[in-house]
């Protein structure tokens, strides 16, 4: 075997090292920027980062003035994030859910019972409750026609489709 093919192995090996190395790093990387700097759009993201605050909320009105709110919940042993509609009427918080039977969230939401909120760069821990009533339902949906803003008679969407919960500080 000729010293010159041993070289160009040598060559290619530490080549293929070199790319896959980068390349992992490229991955380490994008991980680390979805699950800190998330969620994106309609990509969930991870951990929420913000100022923590432990602050009892009784009025929930700041709601109405951002155009979007965060949630986080654990899925897989992971910090979930998405992005979500939020609003507030009678000082409580609302958020609502189209096809949350299909969502991992949703059923997080239900399951775990408790959440981290990010609203205007503030992250609150929360305890959430599925509205089940038909009359707190209707109440939540108004809330959320008002914020978006849809004619107010408009009708809500099936209990199958839409799910609504208050969001609400630890007490």
């Amino acid at each position: 075997m000729s010293t010159t093919s041993e070289q160009g192995r040598g060559k290619h090996g530490r080549t293929v090292r070199l790319v896959t190395t980068v390349g992992l790093i490229a991955v380490v990387i994008g991980f680390l920027y979805w699950f800190f700097l998330g969620p994106f759009d309609a990509i969930p993201g991870g951990y929420l980062l913000g100022e923590e605050s432990d602050e009892v909320m009784s009025d929930w009105s700041v709601a109405n003035e951002v155009p979007l709110c965060q949630l986080q919940t654990t899925a897989f042993l992971l910090p979930y994030s998405i992005n979500m509609n939020c609003s507030s009427i009678d000082k409580k918080l609302y958020v609502g859910c189209m096809g949350c039977e299909e969502k991992r969230w949703g059923a997080a939401l239900v399951e775990q019972g408790s959440a981290r909120f990010r609203i205007d760069g503030i992250v609150y821990p929360v305890v959430a409750r599925r509205i089940m009533d038909t009359a707190e339902k209707d109440h939540a949906w108004h809330s959320s026609s008002i914020k978006a803003g849809r004619p107010l008679d408009t009708p809500r969407p099936p209990d199958n489709i839409w799910w609504t919960f208050e969001l609400s500080s630890p007490q």
